[in-house]
């Protein structure tokens, strides 16, 4: 089972992605590494899911656009990637959860 959760999981690593967005030198670089992860998503809308605690409460959902910017803005990533849905190869749906 856990075979086929990284199978599923996407190649390009969208936790690179949130730390190439944390992490850039500014905003132009940010915003280009941001164009280039919502690639891996089946759009810009696609939902994103926020795990908070380990009861099952979840943060606000938001899209995959809206919370790369918030990477963007807040420079830091305090998430890691703990569910991916994929349909037809692009991300369809992506949980994190809050790392402490």
């Amino acid at each position: 089972m856990r075979e086929l959760e990284e199978m599923n999981k996407p190649k390009t690593g969208v936790e690179d992605f949130l730390l190439q967005i944390a992490n850039a030198k500014d905003v132009n670089v940010a915003n280009r590494a941001i164009n280039e992860a919502l690639k891996l998503f089946s759009s810009a809308d696609t939902p994103v899911l926020i795990l908070i605690n380990n009861y099952g409460d979840y943060d606000k959902p938001t899209t995959a656009e809206k919370y790369l910017n918030y990477i963007k803005d807040q420079k830091k990533v305090g998430v890691k990637v703990n569910n991916v849905k994929m349909e037809n190869g692009k991300i369809s749906e992506l949980e994190l959860k809050v790392v402490k």
